[in-house]
């Protein structure tokens, strides 16, 4: 068995009088309003009569009501009316797709942190297969176990990110340099080192003259001396319009803002929608009303589906391209123009 995602949703949980069965009914967008609100006004208990203006109906292998048999029985407590549900997706031997319930739990946004920790090993096992599986199949032809290549692979699948800096960083990580700069590999979350967070990952410095848009051309401000020290660049103090760049000068430096490459690729929903357009315009298009047909299980497969051309955009098409925020201002010091120098030797 592999498990492939797990997700969390909203959830009345009914027991039906007389020990008849368990449901839990899913409260999605789509939701009959009537229905929620009167579920909800009926505070529904583990014995509870269903109110009489209202009807759960079973729907089958649909999500949104889901039984609970004796192997998926909720190990994480229980709830009385309102709460959330775990269900886990996972496939096996010959690539049969199917949904369980893990658990269930009172407050929804404490089992999305469950859910997100569960997809986190998930995803990591699954990075960690295909990169054994690479090596082992021979796929890894001309590479070099003692060198950089293998850490390129690594970085391939997520288990390792790559940073470019002007020295090498000193520390306990896998660095390999080819003049200038230092190529620099650090472990990821999927290696259990801990990923950059979202803040970390904007915590990216550049550097420019004049602050203007279009002028963020430097990664540190050691490039930046290094092209303009001793000379003319335009503008630098608040006093010169015509100046040369030297201690005491004035510059911008920013933090780089860029968006993720996977937010550039379609989405579930909308890979539908070109589907349903291509259809249309097929040689049999006037029958194509209403496809794709898809239930709930194919909408969630098609979003795990995703998910490595959201890792392949992520490690193959980082934009070059970026805003900035928190621009401040730093004035060059001695030590700034020391260090600059020497480190460019």
């Amino acid at each position: 068995m592999n498990f492939t995602s797990f997700s969390v949703k909203p959830a009345i949980r009914v027991l039906f009088p007389e020990g008849k069965g368990e449901l839990y009914y899913d409260i999605s967008d789509d939701q009959d309003p009537e229905l929620l609100m009167a579920a909800q006004r009926a505070e529904l208990e583990f014995d509870c009569e269903l109110p009489e203006d209202i009807e759960l109906v079973w729907v089958g292998e649909t999500v949104g009501v889901l039984p609970v048999g004796s192997g998926a029985t909720p190990v994480s407590g229980s709830f009385h009316g309102m709460g959330a549900i775990l269900e886990a997706t996972y496939t096996k031997a010959g690539g049969q797709h199917y949904s369980t319930v893990l658990g269930q739990h009172e407050d929804l946004a404490d089992a999305s942190r469950i859910a997100e920790a569960l997809n986190a090993q998930a995803i990591a096992v699954e990075a960690l297969q295909a990169f054994a599986n690479e090596i082992v199949t021979g796929a890894f032809e001309g590479g070099s176990f003692d060198g950089g290549d293998i850490q390129d692979v690594a970085a391939k699948y997520g288990l390792l990110r790559v940073e470019q800096r002007e020295t090498a960083c000193g520390e306990s990580c896998a660095c390999r340099e080819y003049g200038f700069p230092s190529q620099c590999y650090r472990k990821t979350a999927l290696l259990g080192a801990g990923a950059p967070s979202a803040t970390e990952r904007e915590v990216q410095e550049v550097w420019s003259l004049s602050g203007e848009n279009g002028s963020w051309d430097y990664a540190s401000l050691g490039e930046l001396i290094r092209d303009h020290y001793g000379h003319d660049c335009g503008s630098a103090g608040d006093n010169s319009s015509v100046a040369i760049l030297a201690v005491g000068s004035t510059v911008k430096r920013a933090i780089v803002c860029k968006a993720d490459p996977a937010s550039f690729l379609q989405d579930a929903g909308e890979v539908q929608e070109w589907m349903a357009e291509q259809a249309c315009q097929s040689d049999a298009g006037e029958w194509a009303d209403n496809y794709p047909e898809v239930n709930e299980d194919a909408k969630r497969a098609l979003g795990q589906a995703l998910e490595p051309l959201k890792a392949w955009a992520r490690s193959y098409c980082q934009p070059h391209f970026f805003t900035v925020k928190d621009i401040a201002t730093h004035e060059v010091t001695e030590a700034d123009v020391n260090d600059a120098l020497s480190a460019h030797g």
